[in-house]
């Protein structure tokens, strides 16, 4: 390891990320995140400030992108056509038997 760089352990990157110690362990047996390992298994991980650069900026999510609130057509308050209700309700349902005995 190089003695001018400062390693973070997981719980020290996790407190710097806001994240679980667990999530971030998680991520990185996923090998989802950078890290380095200075020996073997997840006690041997640390971070650098480059890698928690650039986990911060994999979490980064553009604005609008996660929770999609509607469809991008039609007006946001447009009532819905009768078009877009089904004629027969019943109609879905015609091709199943019934689970009684005939």
């Amino acid at each position: 390891m190089d003695e001018s760089t400062h390693y973070f352990t997981t719980a020290e990157a996790a407190e710097l990320l806001d994240k679980s110690p667990l999530t971030l362990r998680d991520q990185v047996t996923a090998g989802k995140v950078p890290h380095r390992r200075i020996h073997g298994g997840t006690r041997g991980v640390r971070f650098t400030q480059e890698d928690l650069a650039a986990i911060r900026e994999a979490d980064r999510v553009p604005a609008g992108k996660r929770f999609p609130l509607r469809a991008a057509t039609g007006a946001p308050d447009e009532p819905p056509t009768t078009e877009d209700h089904i004629a027969d309700p019943w109609a879905a349902f015609s091709g199943l038997r019934s689970l009684r005995s005939p």
